[in-house]
């Protein structure tokens, strides 16, 4: 394209976007329609396009669109760009949906239609965009979509899916042949006990402890592991996430003085995860009827070993550690969590791999931890307070707050004291 576009920012999001964000986000607007957009823009305002004679634009409108869109974010021509389009323009509706349904799951808003959601030609979300009249609740929601589905589609182009499937579908084979000293999963029950103010995991056994007797608070967890020589593992896929990915990069862009939505600012990622089953008690009974009395040592063999295998067999460039530092450590366990990012040659993305102990995966489950006396965010390990406190400064820029009604901080610490209890009440075992 001969014009630079331009770029998008956080300040094009509020009702009270400036003279400059505004111009911005036009002239974008502009760069993906065309003429063609300029001539239903004014056949709206003039009232010769409505509803009823739209559709004599759409082959010419969806030509001219996919066309830039397609060039713009070097859609392969391998996918169809109509899909592409569908698929970041669901990413955009997905995170607004979560900021309603994790924030606000009391409240619904039916403004935005699902055909208009789901429609394969750019014209029938269009349509509403350039029909909308600037200040207005609706323009806005349209306009927010419009930069997130954008925002989306730069940072799908810098990620191959196809290439990723096969990859990963390696990476399986790799650790199956190579890591893995079973065929199959083996069940196993492992038992925790919780403080009960926090959550957090006090003691890991495979023993059957009574919690009544003892008088504990307990909870007891199915699990399916693989054998390695170095102890029972249960592997997981990290896949990649378009909405986590864009969640990132509007959380990037709030902590940035210029609020770019850079998607260049987050690399891809999907990869393996291995959680180590690490009790206190070194030593796995036998009382699943399988072979499972062996040693279970720590987790820096075993992601050594997963290490060494990937760059024995895969193109393996950089490996960069991205896990916390040893102050982390539980006195149950040497280190809860290790992480690395791999960067392999010729990969537009980076793969993660991620060795976790027992004792971290279920706090990642449970740990409701304590109260920030500032914001009321529960600040535990447990996924769902994480996601909620990723979410709520999301919400606060993309919701509109008519007459008060919806105040993401507030309504955001009423919704962990929700998920705390439940995650409080959910250990109980009698």
């Amino acid at each position: 394209m001969a014009e630079i576009l331009p770029q998008l920012t956080n300040g094009m999001l509020g009702s009270d976007i400036s003279p400059k964000a505004r111009n911005n986000y036009e002239r974008r607007v502009h760069l993906f329609c065309g003429e063609v957009g300029d001539e239903i823009r004014s056949g709206i305002s003039e009232g010769r396009i409505n509803s009823s004679n739209i559709g004599d634009y759409r082959e010419r409108f969806d030509t001219r669109y996919f066309k830039v869109f397609g060039e713009t974010y070097n859609v392969p021509g391998s996918l169809p760009v109509a899909l592409a389009y569908q698929r970041v323009r669901q990413t955009a509706i997905d995170v607004m949906n979560r900021c309603y349904n994790t924030v606000f799951p009391d409240f619904r808003d039916d403004r935005f239609r699902t055909e208009v959601a789901l429609s394969p030609s750019p014209l029938d979300f269009y349509y509403y965009l350039l029909s909308a009249h600037p200040g207005t609740v609706e323009e806005r929601e349209l306009r927010i979509n419009f930069i997130l589905h954008q925002t989306a589609a730069a940072s799908e182009a810098r990620f191959d899916r196809d290439r990723a499937h096969i990859v990963r579908a390696d990476i399986e084979r790799l650790f199956a042949t190579q890591l893995f000293t079973s065929t199959s999963n083996v069940p196993i029950t492992v038992f925790s006990e919780h403080d009960p103010k926090t959550n957090t995991v006090k003691f890991l056994t495979f023993k059957d402890s009574d919690p009544k007797k003892n008088g504990g608070i307990w909870k007891s967890e199915p699990w399916g592991v693989r054998s390695t020589e170095f102890g029972l593992v249960q592997p997981r896929i990290i896949d990649y996430d378009a909405s986590e990915m864009l969640e990132k990069i509007i959380n990037k862009a709030i902590g940035d003085d210029k609020g770019v939505l850079n998607a260049a600012s987050i690399v891809p990622q999907m990869g393996y995860k291995l959680i180590v089953l690490l009790p206190q008690e070194r030593q796995v009974p036998n009382n699943t009827g399988h072979n499972l009395n062996h040693k279970i040592d720590g987790l820096e063999h075993i992601a050594q070993k997963a290490i060494d295998i990937l760059v024995d067999e895969r193109p393996v460039m950089e490996i960069t550690p991205d896990h916390k530092p040893d102050s982390s450590a539980s006195t149950l366990d040497e280190a809860q969590n290790k992480r690395y990012r791999i960067t392999e040659d010729g990969q537009p993305f980076q793969l993660q791999l991620e060795v976790s102990s027992l004792l971290g995966q279920l706090n990642r489950i449970y740990e409701v931890g304590g109260k920030d006396p500032v914001t009321g965010l529960y600040q535990g390990q447990a996924e769902e307070l994480y996601r909620l406190r990723v979410i709520v400064p999301i919400a606060r820029i993309l919701i509109e707050n008519p007459d008060n009604q919806l105040d993401a901080d507030s309504e955001g610490a009423k919704r962990s004291g929700e998920i705390a209890e439940k995650l409080l009440a959910l250990h109980n075992m009698v």
